[in-house]
């Protein structure tokens, strides 16, 4: 069984593991998910889904996203680098995406991680801060991307948030249990002139990704709270145009209008206005709503019956037909004993549940302790010596969690310590170990090049053997043989190797031919001269085989290193490459 590459580490249970990089900073995850394949599989099914939301901080100063864990605990990484990427594309259970992002800055690889993400959202927040617009194309990209980005979620939100630069806010509570939203809009600030353009263009962003989000759903009862800086009309007839696209206003049957503080101070005639203003455009082409019911912001206000037949009359006299739906509208207004009972009521309510538990945690306090450095508040500073048994099992449980978090201290610092000494041990073998390949390569490029020179001379020890052997040899002349010498043989003797020390027929000279032919018997000199060139002619072709037999061999020899030393590179260059990894993988731990 082969160990593993991260020795103790690697050994300690799945449990543990996550234990222990669940308390590591995010920068630390991801270097420790990359140690180890089967480490990095368990950082992605444990740690990266326990994500359950995601802030993304975009201006001139910094890039940061923060990563948001189940227990609230928030860790972040730099923009600059790519290893956010791969933790959002394996954070697959998270729910709430915020964005604070000034214009002009570029987004197009968050929002192309975005994209690509696993996660369904079900709250997404975008905030464009108010600054200079120094590159109109990327605000405008980034406007696209907000907007393909709430209509690929838009069935799984439930919460929307958008803030413009010059000031509107405004955010979606959907209900789809109940067909019902709370949507709250305030109004920006009254604009120059000069940021009339800007401010419409905000109101259409805004109008626009809304309406994306609320055009895949059913809503039948909407809440409208509303909050006025500058004219409470505009501010009513916005937001009612965001709220409720025109595909959703057939079907709505109660609306709720609230109003907010700041619109206190407007008189009666003029909130009146308003009111009948906004019936007047907008319930008469609602067929289907039933109730109609606004909270005025005022303590005291003449709500006549004149006013309230006024009131009902546009949309009275658009259902004439008695298959029409009824209309009922009410008003109600803020009483002053109504807005202080219930503040007051929880203050007390507080203040007993503080002085009960305050009781446990300081019984052991004297009153007359004048050193308050370590007292919560000064109304709780009492003792009661009456609930011995509870106090000790505080104390004792306070005393079990301390010890465990020192072990698991103590746990750590082991580990860090014998994993370090492990990734030292290991850098030492490495390297030796590319040392002795190195020595050994030099070894053998030595010999090659050895086995080089030798082959080069013996091609061309060859050659010349080759080219004295094709030399053309002088033939010997024919005699004219007398017809009674019927066994006089005289043979041509062609490409004889003159290598020394032979005996070749060219050793003889004309005049000794012509005398052995002159003899009376020409039959026993032949075949001697025969009989001696046959056998200089196998020596001389028993050695050419030899030589050949020998070249072979060295050509063999040669082909046999050459691959040898192409295994020892290839070898080299992955010790390396190991060695790089290694060096890499031990800078990142050590940082």
């Amino acid at each position: 069984m082969s160990s593993s590459p991260l020795g103790v580490f690697g050994a300690l249970p799945v449990d543990t593991l996550t234990t222990i990089c669940r308390h590591l900073p995010m920068n630390d995850v991801v270097t420790v998910s990359h140690l180890d394949n089967e480490l990095g599989d368990c950082v992605k099914r444990f740690i990266y889904r326990e994500l359950k939301g995601l802030k993304v901080e975009i201006n001139e100063n910094e890039s940061t996203i923060h990563f948001i864990h189940k227990d609230k605990r928030s860790t972040q990484l730099k923009l600059e680098g790519y290893a956010w990427e791969e933790v959002v594309a394996n954070a697959k259970c998270v729910e709430s995406l915020e964005m604070i992002i000034s214009k002009g800055m570029s987004t197009s690889s968050l929002f192309s991680a975005f994209r690509k993400a696993p996660f369904c959202l079900r709250s997404l927040k975008i905030q464009i801060p108010k600054g200079g617009d120094k590159f109109p194309s990327k605000t405008y990209e980034l406007r696209k991307r907000c907007y393909d980005l709430a209509t690929k979620h838009r069935s799984s939100l439930r919460h929307l948030e958008m803030t413009t630069p010059d000031g509107q806010n405004a955010y979606a509570n959907l209900n789809t249990a109940t067909s019902s939203m709370r949507f709250t809009f305030n109004q920006a600030e009254e604009p120059a002139p000069s940021e009339e353009a800007e401010h419409n263009s905000s109101h259409t962003f805004v109008y626009t990704v809304f309406h994306a989000f609320l055009n895949v759903h059913t809503i039948k009862n909407v809440t409208l709270e509303i909050g006025s800086k500058f004219d409470p009309n505009l501010a009513l007839q916005k937001a009612y145009q965001i709220a409720l696209p025109y595909s959703g206003r057939p079907i709505l049957e109660r609306l709720t209008i609230e109003f907010g503080n700041s619109l206190k101070s407007m008189n009666e005639a003029d909130m009146k206005q308003v009111l009948l203003r906004h019936v007047d455009e907008c319930h008469v082409s609602t067929p289907n709503l039933q109730h109609f019911h606004c909270s005025l912001p005022h303590d005291e206000i003449d709500l006549s019956q004149e006013f309230l037949t006024l009131l009902n009359e546009p949309v009275t006299k658009s259902r004439r037909n008695p298959k029409s739906q009824p209309y009922k509208s009410t008003i109600s207004l803020r009483t002053a004993t109504g807005q202080y009972f219930l503040p007051f009521t929880l203050y007390v309510l507080l203040n007993e549940m503080a002085d009960s538990v305050a009781s446990i945690g300081n019984r052991y306090i004297d009153s007359n302790d004048t050193d308050m450095h370590f007292l919560r508040t000064w109304a709780v500073r009492r003792c009661q010596h009456t609930d011995w048994d509870v106090c000790e099992r505080i104390r004792l449980c306070e005393l079990k969690e301390a010890r465990d978090r020192a072990a698991q201290m103590e746990k750590t610092m082991r580990w860090w310590s014998s994993c370090t000494a492990e990734w030292r041990n290991r850098w030492s073998a490495v390297r030796d170990e590319r040392n002795r390949a190195r020595e050994e390569a030099e070894t053998l490029r030595h010999n090659y090049d050895l086995l080089l020179e030798e082959k080069r001379a013996l091609a061309e020890q060859l050659y010349h053997t080759d080219s004295e052997s094709d030399e053309a040899k002088p033939e010997v002349p024919k005699p004219e043989i007398d017809g009674t010498k019927r066994n006089a043989v005289v043979q041509t003797v062609h490409s004889i190797s003159c290598d020394p020390p032979s005996i070749l027929v060219t050793s003889y000279s004309q005049a000794q031919i012509e005398a052995v032919l002159r003899e009376p018997s020409v039959d026993e000199p032949v075949e001697t001269v025969k009989s001696d060139i046959n056998e200089q002619l196998k020596a001389e072709n028993e050695f050419l085989k030899d030589q050949a037999v020998e070249l072979q061999k060295c050509r063999d020899k040669i082909e046999t290193d050459t691959k040898t030393i192409e295994d020892l590179r290839i070898r080299i260059h992955s010790m390396e490459r190991e060695l790089l990894s290694a060096k890499n993988s031990k800078r990142a731990s050590s940082s």
